[in-house]
């Protein structure tokens, strides 16, 4: 005799439940902590004796130079890039220290103030003959005078168009770097772009107008990354690289977060080791330190209530750490 209906559906109701959270949970461990033994070796050269390129903007500190650095470490040579030309010099210098015989290049410009032109024409410069395998966008910050942390409230009609209009050339510079760059990535076998963004995708409070740039990096990245895949195109990979909480660096030092906060140079490791499992399982997005993705992952399950108490805290921290400085 079959057992009671209401007896079956609780059952399969539970046995579906756990194996749904033992998919998840696997495949976050594994991926998080089952790492490739040499990461990015797909978009090397197979000729041991070629040299491997790597473009990283806004790379002459913080956590761009710690892409640049462990890109290096994995024996890529660099092009670098910054708007400030005597820490843009320092930082190539330390980095052929990093590895003796490896070719680093540089460029400089404003990302704020550079035309389509000029742009396109420093690029073709920079990277004339070199085999560039891997595009790392990561210029931006919070190009704005005075308060960062602002009630949207308290702005009047031109601080909005003056914040809008520095936060929108460093979106222009992401679009148009990835414009200028598929045509030389598609000239290797395999090739990857990075473009990073950040938690204020989401919607930080006092942060209104960053915000929707970094929501708006996320959209873009994602849509090429979706539109390559729908071309056929299996030599470009391209990934959204979410900074999903506080990581030390130069320019991210006040009011951190008081667990969760890693250094840039161990983020960028982290990064660049999980870029080939991201790749292979198709996603779209990678979030690479366990802790960043885990508080994420957690955020559509719990009450608006508790995200917005979370969010606030984040960013008072912060305002309280930068009025400090004031």
């Amino acid at each position: 005799m079959a057992p009671p209906l209401h007896l079956v559906i609780p059952s399969l109701v539970g046995a579906a439940t756990i194996t749904w959270a033992t998919w998840h949970i696997t495949r976050f461990l594994t991926f998080h902590f089952w790492l490739p033994a040499h990461p990015l070796d797909a978009y090397k050269s197979k000729s041991p004796s070629a040299p491997n390129w790597a473009f990283v903007t806004g790379s002459s500190a913080g956590i761009g130079y710690a892409y640049a650095a462990e890109l290096m470490h994995l024996g890529f040579d660099v092009i670098i890039h910054s708007h400030v030309a005597p820490e843009l010099e320092a930082s190539a210098a330390e980095l052929r220290r990093l590895r003796p015989g490896a070719q680093v290049r540089t460029l400089h410009y404003d990302a704020v103030t550079f035309t389509a032109a000029e742009l396109a024409e420093r690029v073709e410069a920079v990277t004339a003959g070199l085999p560039v395998a891997i595009l790392i966008n990561n210029v931006g910050s919070i190009p704005i005078s005075g308060d960062p942390f602002k009630e949207f409230s308290a702005y009047d009609g031109e601080d909005i168009d003056r914040c809008i209009a520095l936060n929108a050339s460093f979106m222009t510079h992401m679009t148009h770097m990835t414009r200028l760059m598929l045509p030389t990535l598609s000239r290797s076998s395999r090739s990857l772009t990075l473009n990073v963004t950040s938690a204020a995708r989401v919607g930080m409070p006092w942060l209104s107008l960053y915000s929707a740039t970094k929501a708006y990096n996320a959209g873009f990245s994602t849509s090429v990354c979706r539109e390559l895949r729908a071309a056929g195109r299996t030599d470009v990979d391209c990934l959204l690289l979410a900074v999903d909480g506080d990581v030390v660096s130069q320019g991210n030092r006040l009011g951190l977060a008081p667990e969760g906060s890693i250094l840039a140079k161990d983020y960028a490791r982290m990064a660049l080791e999980r870029v080939d499992s991201a790749v292979r399982r198709g996603m779209v997005q990678l979030n690479p330190y366990w802790k960043h993705e885990l508080l994420f992952a957690i955020m559509p399950w719990v009450p608006e209530s508790a995200v917005q108490a979370a969010v606030t805290e984040q960013i008072t921290q912060k305002k309280e750490g930068f009025y400090k400085l004031q």
